[in-house]
């Protein structure tokens, strides 16, 4: 836009010093640079809208009817006026492609074609008077202004195009990259479905066995407490297996009208069971929260948010579960993360922890999309961490 601001402010004062020049035709000054003048505000307008394309075929064809006038009115074929039809050919194949160039080269050789005709036959005549001396000055100098904008133009056009084939290419690399996540995760869903469905099976072997000593222990009452802690130990174990492969599945589970503090609050205890002495799992859960969404999703959440802040504090601290309003919050009182390390949370396999797998917050999203809930963290660097997810209202 600058470019063209500046092109017209140029043609502007070449115009009015030919016009104070004595030997100078005011009618053919006028005739010449007024329509210029017009055209170059609507290209102007057009650029303003973006339409580089549609600017550089009215430039191409504007250059080809005013050589066309000039064949048909300077000498036909004569002097540099042929030598013009290749510039305006170049023109529209530079800024507006092959296939404007073709038809401009098409439209320049049926011109040139009739002309010769013409010339041939003594049917051209000049019928105006050459331009005077201070006008052909103007022409020169506009014509080399308008080259000029002209390449601009199509420097502009060139670098439109690129930064569309980059964000083209990002666009495939990110569909990419999505289509490759939930292929890993769908592989990892079934293993893990696969192998507590194993585990499953054999702890109700261990589950038969703890019932049939329970029995026989009725007559030892030194070995009934072992034998309850066994068949306590096996009956969490065989919950917690049925709750992978229900977790495993999660996106596929049941959809129902539930309330979340419920579900944190029957869960909390096998959530307990995986914190050290030193960690206290808190509740917050007086506000109700109805939404629609599978237990199992949640369940999972929770585990995965838990077991990440029990992770954040070596030393033992709170971890809170809290529901306000639309919101469920897991906050905890460890490390805290920098901005660079949240930035990358939710990638498929990035871990701050040796053990990791990194694809746990990575559940934590999908299932939260899944149940069109939305998920963030705020943290800071020895500030803690806290991990909302926002359901809709």
């Amino acid at each position: 836009m600058s470019i063209v601001r500046a092109v017209t402010i140029a043609i502007l004062l070449v115009m009015v010093l030919g016009l104070f020049n004595p030997a100078n035709v005011l009618s053919q000054t006028l005739t010449l640079f007024v329509p210029m003048l017009v055209f170059l505000a609507g290209c102007a307008a057009l650029l303003q809208q973006g339409k580089v394309t549609l600017v550089g075929w009215g430039v191409s064809l504007l250059v080809w009817a005013a050589v066309s006038v000039g064949l048909f009115f300077f000498g036909g074929l004569g002097g540099h006026n042929a030598m013009s039809f290749v510039v305006a050919v170049t023109i529209a194949g530079t800024i507006v492609g092959g296939r404007a160039a073709i038809a401009v080269g098409l439209l320049s050789i049926a011109s040139a074609v009739i002309v010769y005709l013409l010339e041939r036959s003594g049917g051209l005549t000049m019928t105006v008077s050459p331009l005077s001396a201070p006008n052909s000055l103007i022409a020169i100098t506009v014509s080399i202004l308008l080259s000029g904008w002209m390449l601009a133009l199509s420097l502009l056009g060139m670098e439109r195009a690129l930064a569309n084939e980059r964000a083209a290419s990002k666009e495939r690399d990110l569909a990419h990259a999505h289509a490759l996540r939930a292929q890993r995760l769908e592989s990892v869903g079934r293993l893990a479905a696969g192998v507590a469905h194993d585990l499953s099976n054999m702890l109700s072997i261990v589950q038969l066995t703890a019932d049939e000593l329970h029995v026989r222990a009725a007559a030892t009452p030194e070995l009934k407490p072992l034998v309850d802690d066994l068949r306590q130990a096996s009956d969490q174990a065989s919950l917690l297996s049925r709750r992978m492969v229900g977790m495993s599945r999660a996106s596929g589970s049941t959809v129902e009208e539930l309330e979340v503090g419920a579900v944190a609050q029957n869960f909390a205890p096998l959530l307990r069971k995986l914190l050290s002495a030193e960690t206290q799992l808190q509740l917050d859960l007086r506000t109700p929260l109805h939404v629609s969404a599978s237990a199992s999703a949640i369940e999972h959440v929770l585990l995965n948010l838990v077991v990440n802040a029990r992770d954040a504090m070596p030393n033992g601290g709170p971890i809170e579960i809290i529901v306000e309003g639309r919101e469920l919050l897991v906050r905890d009182a460890g490390v805290g993360m920098s901005a660079e390390v949240q930035s990358k949370l939710f990638t498929p396999f990035f871990t701050t922890r040796g053990k990791g797998t990194g694809l746990g917050l990575v559940n934590v999203a999908e299932l939260a999309a899944s149940m069109k809930a939305t998920v963030s963290v705020h943290s800071e660097p020895g500030k803690g961490s806290t991990f909302k997810l926002a359901f809709p209202g």
